[in-house]
């Protein structure tokens, strides 16, 4: 492809052909290959030097143990309210019937103006446990004014 000058958009007939490319079994592995060295520079799931072994925090869920369970759990609510998940916590291991989804996005993804009381995540998890196929828990990590690096570390912490 050629090269766009600075601060022009390219054709749409571009966006086509790398959505169509993107589409294919070779555009995926391509993009899947690329996804942690994007931003960090390394490998997707390598964890950079000095980190801690064990369980990381996810966004907000700061992992804490009771017995042998491990869960995560987010602080209280503040007075004014926050921008994540109205879940207040989850354990690390699911039940074995139990399938889980990991949710993340940004302000509509979060339901941003009907959140806590109503949200994507919430009604996701309703229609599929009206399915009735199993059990489905949906985890909300979306929340509102995400950034792409953000979005990144907690999809790789999850």
């Amino acid at each position: 492809m050629a090269r766009q000058k600075a601060g022009k958009r390219p054709p749409l007939a571009w966006c086509d052909r790398l959505a169509s490319w993107l589409a294919t079994a070779e555009g995926l592995r391509s993009l899947r290959g690329l996804q942690g060295k994007l931003r960090t520079g390394r490998r997707s799931g390598s964890l950079p030097k000095n980190t801690p072994a064990g369980p990381r925090r996810i966004q907000i869920w700061e992992p804490v143990r009771a017995g042998r369970e491990l869960a995560f759990e987010r602080p209280a609510v503040g007075p004014f309210g926050d921008h994540y998940s109205a879940r207040h916590s989850f354990t690390a291991h699911k039940a074995p019937s139990t399938l889980r989804v990991c949710y993340f996005g940004e302000s509509a993804a979060a339901g941003y103006l009907y959140a806590p009381h109503l949200t994507p995540a919430q009604i996701l998890e309703q229609q599929l446990n009206a399915i009735g196929r199993g059990c489905f828990e949906v985890i909300d990590f979306s929340r509102t004014n995400e950034r792409i690096a953000g979005l990144m570390e907690a999809v790789e912490a999850a």
